[in-house]
């Protein structure tokens, strides 16, 4: 404000004398205080704020504890006086799901049972929110709007005022199902429960249903690949992709009607699986939780294979897992259950390249923004071309994003090492005749590729290089093609290839590649000249390695900012 009022003086006033040492004196106050913030505004809430700060303080590493109990009593125990020593409450309670589903009762006895056929269970299960003694009783809370719902029993009414209890949170299981609940009292402040308190509470119910369900797995009887036969089979919403325990039906969340799976609850006491993110030629790939360490992962299940390929595959995924660069999606390991190979990759929550192109004006993307990706998996590649292995299938939904946005190139689920002696046979690509659909594609939730056209073709077809259809062996260069054609369709804002099977071969086959200065006038010649020569006739003029893409990129990409 001061700057704003001395505006028409000149700098060198302004910054001379007892002003200016004033105007150093505001700047390093600022810096300090942007420096201390954490510690002053702890300090002030120590002070002024006690209460939630302890809450604070106590209910965040509450939840690392809660994993690591070992037993119902014993996590009944550590949410328990963890809640009431944070909160300072009248009373505390978790209450449990026993094994028959008939009550839900606190393994210390704390607090009376509650019928499993109790409306109110209903209520909590359907709501996944915690609730308030007044919202159910018909009254309203500071800070939320009363809750619409059905009309609790005379039982519920009298459990609860009896009990003397103030809000319930619920302990929902991956499945949507009601595994617990926390019941708690009143503050002894006689202070309400503040919506930080609420999202802390309901961070311990979800780490409590996690630790729940861990328990329920190690007391299963582990005997290999067999150990998931007893636990209950999966069923999956062909609408939002969601997974659940074979029980109801429906989708809880959008009612669609429930498919069965071929995945299990649980891959035995290591992951379980949550969610299905897409479906392809090569296999369906899910989001699970890696149960030893908390975290997010993708479970690719592949099509059933012969026991030498299921070797190779453990082989090769294990060398590709050494292989270790900031643009390569992570490969944790290979698993299987009953015969069926599952690859345990990073799970990258920024979504792929798919969906940018989907969701950007024109299907494009900026010129700067595609040439920085392309540079970046291009390094990606280099590394992967070092260690000797052809990624194969590289497609814009091949590609994903961290929640930082980082660009990674993922799934390898047909890649493989640039030497092994039992790569394909070298036999001209096989079409059916009457074949005039769709071309074979493995992006995820797309219908499944016809296996009479998809045994011959080795990835996309819309990124396949002239060479691979005139049945050359793989090499570096294949995916090179691939990934230029993938920055032109992000520049173009369409796929250079499309049609059906036999018109994308002929266009790919006769090099009937558009004019991207037509498409996009405003591109660089520079960067027009580069995609020329980089899928231009002549193989000669395109770089061969991966290390000099790269350097054409960069400096394409120098000349376009300039």
């Amino acid at each position: 404000v001061w700057l704003y009022l001395q505006r028409s003086q000149p700098l060198v006033e302004i910054l001379q004398g007892p002003r200016a040492l004033g105007l150093l004196a505001l700047g390093l106050a600022a810096a300090l205080g942007l420096r201390f913030r954490r510690r002053v505004l702890d300090a002030v809430d120590r002070r002024f704020f006690r209460e939630q700060f302890d809450a604070r303080r106590i209910l965040s590493p509450l939840v690392a504890q809660i994993r690591s109990a070992r037993g119902p009593r014993e996590l009944a125990d550590l949410v328990e006086h963890g809640v009431d020593r944070a909160l300072h409450l009248e009373r505390a309670a978790l209450l449990l799901e026993e094994a028959s589903g008939s009550a839900f009762q606190a393994p210390a006895g704390r607090i009376e049972p509650l019928e499993g056929s109790s409306p109110l269970l209903r209520l909590l299960a359907d709501g996944a929110e915690p609730l308030d003694l007044e919202d159910l009783l018909g009254g309203e809370a500071p800070d939320r709007p009363p809750v619409v719902g059905p009309v609790l029993s005379e039982e519920d009414r009298r459990w609860m005022v009896g009990a003397g209890l103030e809000l319930l949170v619920p302990v929902v299981g991956a499945d949507g199902a009601l595994t617990g609940v926390l019941a708690l009292g009143k503050k002894r402040s006689g202070l309400p429960f503040l919506r930080e308190d609420r999202q802390l509470l309901s961070t311990i119910a979800n780490a409590a249903a996690l630790a729940l369900e861990v328990q329920r797995l190690r007391s299963a009887p582990a005997n290999g690949e067999d150990s998931s036969a007893g636990l209950p089979s999966l069923e999956l919403c062909a609408g939002c992709g969601k997974l659940f325990l074979a029980r109801t039906g429906t989708c809880p969340f959008c009612r669609t009607s429930l498919e069965s799976t071929s995945v299990p609850f649980v891959l035995p006491g290591k992951f379980r699986f949550e969610q299905r993110l897409g479906e392809g030629g090569m296999g369906v790939v899910f989001r699970a939780v890696d149960l030893a360490l908390s975290r997010p992962v993708a479970v690719k299940t592949l099509r059933r294979i012969s026991v030498e390929d299921a070797l190779r595959l453990r082989r090769e995924a294990r060398a590709a897992a050494a292989v270790h660069h900031p643009h390569l999606a992570v490969i944790y390991g290979v698993e299987s259950w009953q015969g069926n190979p599952m690859l345990i990759l990073e799970y990258l929550d920024g979504g792929t390249l798919s969906d940018r192109l989907d969701a950007a004006p024109d299907h494009r993307l900026g010129i700067h923004e595609t040439l920085s990706l392309g540079i970046a998996l291009a390094s990606a590649l280099e590394k992967l071309h070092g260690a000797g292995i052809l990624h194969r299938d590289l497609k814009p939904s091949n590609i994903g994003f961290s929640r930082e946005g980082l660009g990674k190139l993922m799934d390898f689920g047909i890649a493989r090492f640039r030497h092994d002696p039992r790569r394909e046979p070298r036999t001209p690509t096989f079409i059916p005749s009457n074949w005039e659909g769709e071309a074979p594609t493995l992006d995820w939730n797309r219908k499944p590729t016809p296996p009479e056209a998809s045994r011959a073709l080795v990835g996309t077809v819309h990124y396949l290089a002239p060479e691979a259809l005139e049945d050359h062996p793989p090499d570096p260069t294949f995916d090179l093609w691939s990934l230029n054609v993938v920055l032109w369709e992000c520049l173009a804002g369409r796929r250079l290839f499309d049609g059906n099977l036999r018109q994308i071969m002929d266009q790919i086959r006769n090099h009937e590649i558009p004019d991207l200065a037509e498409l996009r006038p405003d591109c660089p010649p520079a960067v027009v000249e580069i995609f020329r020569r980089t899928l231009g006739v002549n193989r000669s003029r395109r770089p061969d390695t991966a290390r000099k893409l790269q350097a054409a990129l960069s400096e394409s990409a120098d000349v376009a900012a300039v």
